[in-house]
């Protein structure tokens, strides 16, 4: 809260409304794909999510999950993907599931 009031202060409204903006590109920008790094997209995803919440930049927890699952395009996750969109879970959760089904991927 203190980082968005000084922004505010000394930027002005533009300023902040630029990155989120910034921010919400680069999240959706953040894909995973057959020769990427699932730890290395998680995190990115993560830290952009956060980056973006703490400038306030609203995304709601199902449209969170929803990119976070949209921009998995990796073939070994198609399964997975249609499987675990038919729960109700956190973005938390579908992290959690996540890390689980990448470590299968990768020990295979």
């Amino acid at each position: 809260m203190a980082w968005q009031e000084l922004v505010y202060l000394f930027d002005g409204e533009s300023q902040l409304l630029t990155t989120v903006k910034r921010l919400r590109k680069k999240l959706q920008a953040t894909c995973l794909y057959a020769t990427g790094n699932s730890d290395r997209c998680l995190d990115s995803f993560l830290e952009t999510y956060r980056d973006l919440e703490s400038n306030g930049g609203h995304m709601s927890k199902p449209e969170a999950v929803g990119s976070f699952l949209d921009n998995i395009h990796n073939p070994d996750y198609v399964a997975w993907k249609a499987a675990i969109k038919l729960h109700k879970l956190t973005l938390d959760e579908h992290v959690l599931q996540f890390r689980e089904r990448a470590d299968d991927v990768n020990r295979s």
